[in-house]
């Protein structure tokens, strides 16, 4: 399968004046974005960025589990078939960890067949989206983001 640069949808990204956040959705948060092919993860961090959102790359579990101790993230969004791992694996990985276990995790899909929980466990990812569907990838981190500055928040009030 070849993947292609979809153009179009980063200028749009872009707005009017190519700076700016797509669709005027939340932008700023910290994201881990974990994917296996660099064309992919390349696209996908230039989209994000240009969204607003500071990105840190990994391209497995345990370089990405290596990354979140060193640069602290809002969401991590992961392929699910990462090829060292797996986004599965990942995930579980992180929710033994005491600081990390209420982060919420994204998982993205190649195709729409393979969204929704299964028995591999992706029930527990906290959202799923193709990697195609820049657009709703954006709404869910916003919605992701602030629903866990608010847990935050109200941890911290206590």
């Amino acid at each position: 399968m070849t993947d292609f640069v979809d153009l179009h949808a980063l200028v749009q990204a872009c707005g009017d004046n190519g700076l700016g956040s797509a669709g005027g959705q939340d932008s700023g948060y910290r994201l881990l974005l974990v994917e296996s092919s660099p064309l992919i993860r390349g696209t996908l961090r230039t989209y994000l960025e240009m969204s607003g959102h500071t990105v840190t790359e990994a391209s497995g579990c345990q370089e990405a589990m290596d990354k979140l101790a060193r640069h602290p993230a809002d969401i991590v969004v992961t392929a699910i078939d990462l090829a060292s791992g797996g986004g599965q694996e990942l995930l579980e990985e992180i929710r033994k960890q005491t600081n990390w276990a209420h982060l919420p995790v994204l998982g993205l899909v190649s195709q729409a067949g393979e969204l929704g929980g299964d028995s591999t466990g992706r029930q527990q990812f906290d959202g799923q989206h193709l990697k195609t569907d820049r657009e709703e990838l954006l709404v869910s981190i916003g919605r992701l983001a602030r629903g866990a500055k608010a847990r935050n928040a109200a941890a911290g009030a206590k």
